[in-house]
């Protein structure tokens, strides 16, 4: 059915795996170091690759990034003991497939490598996710190894290259700053994360918080003040506890949205901004959209990825 290269150290582990294979009907074919898997590659590219990550002559992530460069690659299954969550999300970065955890289910894997297989055969493209920025954030402050935490980092490896809006949900505490932080930090955006609060800043300044204000435009306004999208070029604004943000608010976010522009309060020039969104709430956005306290087509805008982090 499918040339499958498994990079593998352990003799033991990779003889059941090949054998585990044999029987799916594939036709797998052993690398025991990063020597032998360079060898087979340049005589035959695979299906997949089946990748561990500590090697006897080095580490799997050097052979991931090699296999990436290469035109129409094979799809990259990391399958490694290592308990590392920093590890998760930069072979999402660097273009593995996905990432599975040893001791790992054989069903599991089987679905992964028939998605991985039905994916390359059909758009025989692959992400390739690139270096990140230099703001500085501990990936470790997300704790845990279950599938759920394992399901967020690679998220977070696959979404942070992008362009696309974030909506971030879950319980008060559950760290949704902390996971917007990282998608920044894994990202190519070469400006600052600033995050907003919405809930923390009365409706007359939370304006004049985002968009700017000109000299004069209310009472204590006695010079032009750039706003948060404004600061944020280039960078990521990330606005905490969306549901607060009042109706009017939501019109004009949903305009930055759309087009991009915006004015300063008291202001006429159109000013334009590249700043990505990332937002969060723990309330409810889909029931406010049906009792009119959250714009419909603000929600769809904002949530086309969305992150729910499991509660505490």
């Amino acid at each position: 059915m499918a040339n499958i290269l498994v990079v593998e150290d352990d003799e033991v582990f990779s003889r059941l795996l090949t054998m585990h294979l044999e029987d799916l009907g594939h036709t797998p074919l052993v690398a025991l170091d990063l020597a032998q898997a360079r060898t087979h590659l340049s005589e035959i590219m695979p299906d997949a690759v089946l990748l561990d990550q500590q090697l006897p002559d080095g580490y799997g992530m050097d052979l991931l990034r090699e296999i990436k460069e290469e035109k129409d690659a094979p799809p990259v299954i990391m399958v490694t003991g290592v308990s590392d969550n920093a590890l998760v999300i930069e072979a999402m970065k660097a273009g593995a497939y996905d990432f599975v955890r040893k001791p790992m289910d054989e069903l599991e894997l089987d679905t992964t490598l028939n998605n991985a297989l039905h994916s390359h055969r059909l758009s025989r493209k692959v992400h390739a996710i690139s270096k990140a920025t230099d703001y500085e954030v501990d990936i470790n402050q997300i704790v845990g190894k279950s599938p759920s935490i394992t399901r967020l980092l690679k998220t977070i490896g696959s979404v942070a290259a992008s362009r696309a809006s974030v909506l971030i949900t879950g319980e008060s505490g559950t760290g949704k700053e902390v996971v917007a932080r990282a998608i920044h930090h894994h990202s190519e955006r070469s400006g600052l994360f600033l995050p907003v609060n919405c809930s923390a800043i009365v409706e007359n300044l939370l304006e004049s918080e985002l968009f700017g204000h000109e000299k004069g435009s209310f009472t204590g306004a006695d010079r032009r003040k750039p706003g948060k999208f404004e600061l944020a070029s280039d960078g990521t604004l990330f606005l905490d506890e969306l549901g607060e943000l009042p109706l009017n608010l939501q019109a004009k976010l949903l305009r930055v949205l759309q087009e991009g522009t915006y004015e300063r309060v008291g202001g006429t020039e159109t000013l334009h901004t590249s700043a990505r969104i990332i937002t969060a709430t723990n309330r409810d956005l889909e029931t406010m959209v049906k009792e009119g306290r959250f714009r419909e087509d603000l929600y769809y805008r904002l949530n086309v990825v969305n992150i729910s982090l499991p509660p505490l």
